[in-house]
């Protein structure tokens, strides 16, 4: 029997930050049963964010898009914020993610349908420029997330 979750695709978390302040999370994708989920990560924020607030916010402002476990939405370390609006998939793409070989440094390209976060089902060797761009293939943790959008956002202001 599939576990119920207790969170759906259009639900946000609100993730804290190294420094103090606050990101968000979109989950966009959820593998079937969770565990594996496709988020867009918006930040910093002063405060943890509020449902009003992240109504605003567009796919193209994520500052970190990828594949995460669910973990710390289930020990509430991530508090959930649920949403009675109306997910709009189509405008929350599932990306294409890019893995590159850390010793030949081959660029691939890697490719989920949406039932399945776990198996590709592309993974092909490309030259696609493009694909420096995309998300990496592989789960963040949690720390990996906080860590990273706090980096990616130390210059700038909160909103």
């Amino acid at each position: 029997m599939a576990r119920r979750l207790p969170y759906s695709a259009g639900d946000w978390c609100q993730v804290p930050l190294r420094d103090g302040r606050w990101g968000a999370g979109r989950i966009a994708y959820i593998h079937p049963g969770g565990k594996a989920l496709v988020c867009y990560f918006f930040a910093p924020f002063a405060e943890p964010p509020s449902g009003d607030r992240l109504g605003t916010l567009e796919p193209g402002e994520a500052v970190l898009i990828g594949k995460c476990g669910d973990p710390a939405i289930l020990r509430g370390a991530w508090p959930l914020i649920k949403t009675d609006a109306a997910f709009d998939v189509a405008r929350w793409p599932l990306p294409v993610f890019q893995n590159r070989d850390p010793i030949t440094g081959v660029l691939r390209r890697v490719v989920y349908a949406e039932g399945d976060l776990l198996t590709p089902v592309v993974f092909s060797v490309s030259d696609d420029p493009s694909l420096t761009n995309a998300p990496s293939d592989g789960a963040m943790g949690t720390g990996f997330v906080e860590v990273r959008l706090t980096r990616l956002t130390e210059t700038r202001p909160s909103q």
